[in-house]
């Protein structure tokens, strides 16, 4: 074996190693890095910049919907439409996936006012899979500040957005007719490169198409920005924002986060206006957004603010949204849905091909457990000395999380060891307390883990049997707490 090979082979081994030492139902601290494991550096204290004018805007006029009244058709349309490479399957939006709630209590309880928009969207372990939604302003605006107060939906491989949109460009193929175009949009995207604590700023003048187009783009880190370790699904209500402005001495974009000015942009700036879009979408590229591996996982939106600037732009946008009627659903006195990171979490799926395992869920190594393997009926039964796991991406430090299990022994001396491990790749980097199952009946236990480790990138939801003993499981739910 030549010398580069030895060291590929010891760099895996080692990695193996440490990968083994984790998710391996040991004492809560085990899995954490000792003296002799790199530590993170310290939080680097980046001063933000508050990006301006020149000139203060003339402000014309304000739009706002906080939804008290719920979704008003004379203002919000929808669209049904599919986007990403398999549009057959509508591969991005459905009316169907829109609710909302003007419970006063339920919606104060989400620390809300008013009433809440709930989008939904359907991932690829979904029966339904890659569908989000959408709602559009049916009137047009121009130059002025965009705001939207809301929780994102917290998982990869979907788009969260909010953006402008107008295309009235020709239809045109030559390499020199972008002059001709009559195209507007400005975007905020994420997750940018699968990870929350980023998104996509990016802004059309021009578009024709990929290979013709004005267009300037950019990756704004919260890090980088000055606001640490942020990272926009955690749970919480964010405010994401853009301010147009087209004024002679002032032509440019700010993006803003929470109030703070995070990127600003002079170029490829529109000039025509263009209907507000707000939503949910998948778009079929795993570098920029992740792999959309869960379920079913929810957005919410709280308000809505456009302030409109007296900066000129073109009006050409009209309302071709208003031509169709759309209906949403109100979930009345219903509480309003939470997304559960657990695929599966009942066991009534099995994945494709495969008689005894069950949907979303692997097995470590060696592990010889199944699924009741003839009649199936929805537990999961873990034979003696096994292990059990399911990854759930996106999950940084400060994120608080409550799983739920619940279970029996079947036989045997020892029990269930239910716990949450930390990861950053493959590396195991932190565990949080376990939850025993030791008695032959049904019990349902929780608990609550905040993530410690500055370097966490995902979690592992981990299921292991003592040896010489078999644990049926029924449900496994996870929320952030």
């Amino acid at each position: 074996m030549d010398k580069w090979r030895r060291i590929v082979a010891i760099t895996l081994g080692l990695g193996m190693v440490a990968a083994l030492a984790g998710c391996d139902g040991g004492k809560p601290d085990e899995g954490k890095p000792d003296d002799g494991d790199p530590q993170p550096p310290p939080e680097e204290q980046i001063e933000p910049v508050d990006y301006g004018w020149n000139s203060a805007p003339v402000v014309t006029g304000t739009f706002y919907e906080d939804f008290s009244g719920g979704i008003d058709t004379d203002v919000w349309a929808s669209d049904d439409r599919g986007w990403g490479l398999d549009k057959t399957n509508n591969n991005g939006v459905t009316s169907k996936n829109i609710l909302y709630s003007t419970n006063r209590e339920r919606v104060e309880a989400e620390g809300a006012k008013g009433g809440i928009v709930v989008m939904k969207a359907t991932g690829a372990y979904s029966t339904d899979p890659y569908k989000g939604a959408v709602l559009i302003t049916r009137d047009s605006f121009g130059a002025g500040k965009y705001e939207v107060r809301l929780k994102v939906l917290p998982r990869q491989g979907q788009c969260t957005a909010l953006w402008t949109y107008w295309n009235g460009t020709p239809n045109l193929t030559t390499g020199d007719s972008l002059e001709d175009s009559k195209y507007s949009e400005i975007d905020i995207e994420l997750p940018e490169g699968g990870d929350f604590r980023q998104f996509s700023a990016t802004t059309y003048s021009k578009y024709i198409n990929k290979q013709n187009m004005d267009q300037t783009t950019a990756k704004v880190s919260y890090e980088k920005a000055g606001l640490g370790n942020m990272s926009v699904n955690d749970g919480e209500w964010h405010t994401l924002a853009f301010e147009w402005r087209t004024a002679e001495n002032d032509t440019g974009i700010i993006w803003y986060v929470d109030g703070q000015s995070v990127l600003k942009r002079t170029t490829s700036v529109p000039e025509y206006q263009a209907t507000f879009w707000i939503g949910t979408h998948f778009p079929d590229i795993p570098s920029w957004l992740g792999v959309p591996n869960f379920d079913t996982a929810y957005m919410y939106v709280d308000w809505v603010k456009i302030t409109s600037y007296d900066d000129p732009t073109i009006d050409e946008c009209g309302s071709s949204t208003a031509k169709k009627e759309w209906s949403f659903v109100d979930l009345g006195n219903a509480e309003i849905p939470h997304t559960d990171y657990i695929i599966n979490g009942d066991f009534s799926r099995l994945q494709k091909g495969t008689a005894d395992k069950a949907l979303g869920w692997e097995e470590w190594l060696t592990s010889n457990s199944v699924c009741s393997s003839e009649n199936y009926v929805g537990y999961l039964q873990i034979d003696p000395d096994s292990l059990i796991y399911q990854t759930v991406d996106s999950k940084y430090k400060g994120h608080k999380l409550k799983l739920i299990v619940t279970a029996e022994k079947i036989s045997g001396d020892g029990g269930l060891n239910a716990y949450l491990e930390e990861y950053y790749g493959i590396m195991p980097r932190g565990k949080s307390e376990v939850l025993t199952f030791r008695h032959k009946m049904s019990v349902t236990k929780e608990l609550e883990f905040e993530l410690q480790d500055l370097r966490t990138n995902s979690l592992r939801v981990c299921l292991k049997t003592d040896e010489g003993t078999t644990v049926r499981v029924t449900s496994v739910k996870m929320y952030l707490a």
